[in-house]
């Protein structure tokens, strides 16, 4: 693949900005290290200030010494939540734009970066990590959150650590173990439309050994819409899910341990009425993996390694079918697609120290992942049989990436620099695949630089102000490198193997304040994301398109997480406030005018979103409600709308208004480790959805001549959930 003269110079100036910056650090005298006033006291308040964050850096650090912008939950607020799914839980906390179209599928949209619709990994500009490594899936619904001790996100490009893929952030679940989680657990609790759900779990150490195993299940009906719905129940909606977890560790000694983790999570016969409200689509979604890590620590505590080894397989097993096909025409019975994704993936990690307070990261990691996909349709009586190519192609892919940071700190930590680079290298190649029988079997190469460059300064032990310019992501996928086949329309598909990757570039000042009473972070940012590849018509041709790359956009805003104790008396009672916000201010898709779309606001991105948790917290009980608030958001939707009453034409650009719900939750002590929990989701009853026009409410948007069977997609009603909780 050709390296251009233009992109070479932009590369090495980066590599030579992030080697300037750690060199500056590296000159400055290095003074005594100490730890926080409090460090050493057992009494102090939890300080968020000390969490433990790994994914900004694969190193343990605080909150407080990273340069990017860090969201946590941990085990007690996931619980406290009764949310079943990552999706449930992050979109009520309003960390970004979830796309929810069915209770088993969720793209996702963080600073400008999208994961794709179908939850393809190597399609997504977000990355979905589970214990530091690729889950496979950017699809986080098929990912449940009874084994997740830990979320991180991370905000803005990480291509530094994680490489293709990371344009606007990385979520990281990290799962529970027998150290961390001791003892039983077990949940049983259903509620409105037959929901059923089942917990249980046990952990223990014996010895160097320690284990936790796990195994969950759940079902739910159709449910009904909010107020006002026409529809009643919404067919298609109900699900089953279920999965479990082993993980096993050994600590033969105070300076190494291993652990192995088996996982598998699904979303089965689950109903998908999609942008043509059908009534008898479904599908299955299931993620399996399992980690091996090796982690180890010299006696002196002045380098520490790890070595971690995965495999995954996801799997995404589509039942559709269309009646009535989005011109009015007879359609298929059925239209089954089976996508099946698997990855090995092999990363080595070292830190030293490497004299005073200069440290250095080094890592290198290698991934091989393959892609295979079957289609096949069943007519309907009178129609003719036309077996079409699957929803993806069939591919093999490697990528081999290698990266280093230096992290200075001075000042008794009062000044934390680091600068880091890293380069990628891969491979994409087509396979034969089932129904294109034009297909040319072709590969091609590719390649990129990124890097971050940061400081963290903190003037009071109260007070951290961080800056940082980082980079990130995401690599031409096979199809956009190597395609090379004819449609049965006739049209012809070609790959670029000169495609450059999609590139974005973040800039972000942050400061957060924490004292015992309140903590908070306020961030800017600017995250431009430029190369976006698109198939375009060639202009000698209409019947050819080809992939290039021509699309660029920029979001800037502010992003705030805060929570407040506005109340403790004496017997622990306290009252507390979470507000998580953010505010973009300026959203342009630059090339907009270019491709004539009626606004240049970039899609699928709230203007405006947040949440309130409001609760009262007991040693013996709890009560919280949470809001969130859905801001207005901007897309091309593929409803099927009446014309002119719902869109002046197809390819509108529409404006979703914005909404709020409210949930209500809590939970009292019974007995010695045993809780009675209720909740209320959407207490309000309201009758909306984050992302679809044609709600299920007069008056009909939907265009019931091209729909197959529903009027509309809202999302759950007042839902009402009751169960009890017993751990030892």
């Amino acid at each position: 693949m050709p390296v251009h003269s233009t992109r070479y110079r932009k590369q090495v100036g980066a590599f030579l900005g992030a080697l300037l910056l750690s060199g500056m650090g590296a000159a400055v005298p290095a003074a005594a290290q100490q730890g926080g006033a409090d460090a050493d006291d057992p009494d102090a308040p939890p300080r968020r200030f000390e969490e433990v964050v790994v994914t900004a850096t694969l190193e343990d650090e605080r909150v407080s010494d990273v340069p990017v912008t860090m969201q946590t939950f941990d085990r007690e607020a996931i619980e406290e939540s009764g949310a079943m799914t990552v999706t449930e839980f992050l979109s009520e906390r309003g960390v970004a734009f979830f796309s929810t179209w069915t209770p088993g599928q969720t793209s996702i949209n963080i600073r400008g970066g999208a994961s794709d619709g179908q939850g393809r990994d190597f399609r997504s500009q977000v990355v979905v990590l589970i214990n530091g490594r690729r889950a496979g899936t950017a699809n986080i619904s098929k990912l449940g959150l009874h084994n997740v001790e830990r979320i991180e996100v991370l905000r803005g490009p990480g291509g530094l650590v994680y490489g293709s893929q990371a344009l606007g952030g990385v979520i990281n679940l990290i799962t529970k173990d027998g150290l961390r989680n001791p003892g039983a657990h077990v949940r049983v609790g259903g509620g409105s439309w037959g929901l059923v759900e089942t917990v249980a779990q046990y952990g223990a150490s014996a010895g160097r050994w320690d284990y936790f195993v796990s195994a969950h299940g759940g079902r739910r009906g159709d449910y009904e819409a909010g107020a006002g719905a026409v529809e009643s129940p919404m067919r298609n909606t109900a699900y089953q899910q279920g999965g479990g977890m082993v993980a096993l560790g050994y600590t033969p000694n105070a300076f190494q341990r291993v652990t192995f983790t088996a996982r598998t999570d699904g979303m089965y016969d689950t109903g998908f009425r999609g942008s043509s409200w059908d009534w008898d689509n479904d599908e299955n979604r299931t993620n399996r993996s399992f980690d091996l890590n090796y982690s180890g620590e010299s006696s002196s505590g002045r380098a520490n390694w790890e070595v971690q080894t995965s495999y995954f397989r996801d799997l995404d097993d589509f039942r559709w079918g269309a009646e009535i096909f989005g011109s009015g025409r007879p359609g298929v019975d059925l239209d089954h697609n089976r996508r099946n994704q698997t990855g090995f993936f092999v990363r080595g990690l070292t830190n030293v120290e490497l004299g005073g307070a200069n440290s250095i990261q080094v890592g290198v990691d290698q991934q091989w992942w393959q892609l295979r996909s079957t289609r096949m349709r069943e007519p309907l009586p009178g129609r003719t049989a036309s077996q079409v190519g699957p929803f993806d192609n069939n591919s093999d892919s490697r990528n081999f990436g290698v990266f280093f940071e230096d992290v200075q700190r001075v000042l008794d930590d009062r000044l934390i620099l680091r600068g880091g680079v890293r380069f990628d290298g891969g491979r994409h190649q087509i396979r034969e695949t089932p129904n294109r029988p034009n297909l040319v079997e072709r590969a091609a190469n590719y390649d990129a630089v990124t890097y971050r460059v940061g400081a963290t300064a903190k003037p009071v032990e109260e007070l951290a102000i961080r800056f940082n310019v980082q980079t990130g992501y995401r690599a031409p996928n096979a199809t956009e490198l190597a395609i090379d086949y004819q449609t049965v329309l006739g049209n012809l598909i070609i790959g670029n193997p000169d495609l450059e990757p999609e590139q974005a570039t973040s800039y972000e000042v942050g400061v957060a304040y924490e004292n015992a009473r309140m903590w908070f972070d306020l961030a800017l940012f600017r995250n431009d994301i430029t190369n976006r590849i698109q198939a375009v018509g060639d202009t000698r041709n209409a019947a050819v398109r080809i992939y290039q790359n021509r699309a660029e956009s920029e979001l800037v805003g502010l992003e705030l997480q805060s929570n407040f104790v506005l109340a403790r008396t004496g017997d622990a009672t306290s009252v507390n406030l979470g507000v998580n916000a953010a505010h973009h201010f300026r959203m342009r898709d630059l090339d907009a005018a270019a491709r004539q779309l009626s606004t240049d606001r970039i899609i699928r991105v709230y203007e405006t979103q947040g949440s309130v948790l409001l609760g009262v917290h007991n040693p013996a009980w709890m009560v919280q409600v949470a809001g969130t608030y859905y801001g207005p958001v901007w897309y091309d939707t593929e409803e099927r709308l009446l014309i002119p009453f719902a869109e002046p034409e197809r390819g509108t650009i529409h404006r979703k208004g914005p909404f709020t719900t409210w949930n209500l939750r809590g939970r009292y002590e019974v007995g010695e480790g045993l809780w009675l929990t209720g909740a209320v989701r959407n207490l309000l009853n309201k009758n909306d959805h984050p992302l679809f026009i044609a709600i299920n409410r007069e008056p009909l948007f939907a265009n019931t001549a091209l729909s197959n069977g529903g009027l509309g997609n809202s999302m759950p009603g007042r839902a009402f959930i009751v169960g009890f909780e017993w751990r030892t």
